[in-house]
């Protein structure tokens, strides 16, 4: 989706990775969990944000939720890490002077 100060590439999981925990028994899609924005960078000046919305399952005739958790960004950020280690590099390349 492009808006006006960023660009954001949506991503939707496929119906067929449905959670190790749910594969033998019957189930049924159950909308989407809360979509998960991350900063992937710039591109021609903007920032570029990945939103990955995840499915949601639950066993037939049951009320509990089940989804896929994915290593998407470090711990406390909201940026993709190869994001992270270049900033951190750029980070460590400044000299402060005092």
């Amino acid at each position: 989706m492009i808006k006006k100060d960023c660009y954001e590439l949506i991503l939707h999981e496929k119906e067929s990775q449905v959670p190790a925990n749910l594969k033998d028994k019957a189930f049924v899609l159950d909308g989407f969990c809360d979509p998960i924005s991350i900063q992937s960078g710039t591109w021609l000046g903007k920032r570029v944000y990945l939103v990955m919305k995840r499915r949601r399952w639950k066993e037939a005739g049951s009320y509990q939720h089940f989804s896929n958790t994915y290593p998407l960004h470090p711990e406390g950020a909201k940026i993709t890490p190869p994001l992270k280690d270049y900033l951190k590099k750029k980070d460590r390349s400044i000299t402060h002077k005092d």
